[in-house]
């Protein structure tokens, strides 16, 4: 008799302030060999009681922990807005650490590591400029946002997961060349027997390069340290 194969993991990352919850409605869509899986964060759920985390080295330091003894299984990762950059981070921790990679990597709402976020300093903002944003975003149930008390329980969570997603996305691939120039960051080539491998700095410096060339060429009198380091 044929086995049955292994369920697959989806690991969900949420945005700013969610849980697991915030996919639960996916879950009617799956196969049956797919089933959530939670990678939780400090401040929140089972683990209310702990500190909240403010930084995505810590975020991601925590949810290793938390994924490394499922990567001996298959598994992928599911990661939006927030989730996405850790979910990106969490890729990087899972090669170096030479452990089974995922089978898929599903990202989304978010911008790429390289490019700047749009609201650079939102978790800063005061309260009600802080709670006005949020709506103006649209995606919380109004239930939260109205109701002050409601609001102000997840208010703090919302705002520390914010502070690591708008201070570090422009720095995550300089930090990354700077501790691992020499590892390989890119393949590219057409086919096989053209490959050509670029490690993070050499990359971080033809980046650089270019953002010279645009900054001098095309912006002369910008201020060209917002685009380059």
């Amino acid at each position: 008799m044929k086995s049955s194969p292994p369920p697959i993991r989806l690991i969900c990352l949420p945005y700013a302030g969610g849980s697991i919850a915030c996919f639960e409605p996916l879950r009617a869509h799956f196969p049956p060999f797919v089933e959530l899986a939670e990678l939780s964060l400090p401040g929140r759920g089972r683990r209310y009681h702990e500190p909240l985390l403010d930084t995505a080295q810590a975020m991601t330091d925590d949810l290793w922990r938390q994924l490394e003894p499922m990567t001996g299984g298959p598994y992928a990762l599911l990661g939006h807005s927030m989730g996405s950059l850790l979910g990106w981070l969490l890729c990087h921790r899972i090669l170096s650490a030479g452990r089974r990679p995922p089978l898929h990597v599903f990202l989304s709402g978010r911008e790429g590591p390289s490019v700047p976020h749009k609201e650079p300093y939102e978790h800063r903002l005061p309260y009600a400029a802080f709670k006005a944003k949020l709506e103006g975003y649209g995606g919380i149930a109004a239930e939260i946002t109205q109701d002050e008390a409601v609001f102000s329980f997840f208010e703090p969570m919302i705002r520390a997961d914010s502070r690591p997603c708008a201070e570090t996305i422009t720095s995550l691939f300089e930090q990354q060349a700077a501790k691992t120039p020499d590892a390989v960051a890119l393949v590219v080539g057409a086919d096989e027997s053209g490959l050509r491998e670029l490690t993070y700095g050499q990359l971080n410096a033809a980046a650089n390069r270019l953002a010279h060339y645009l900054c001098d060429h095309y912006h002369p009198q910008a201020d060209c340290a917002q685009y380059h380091h």
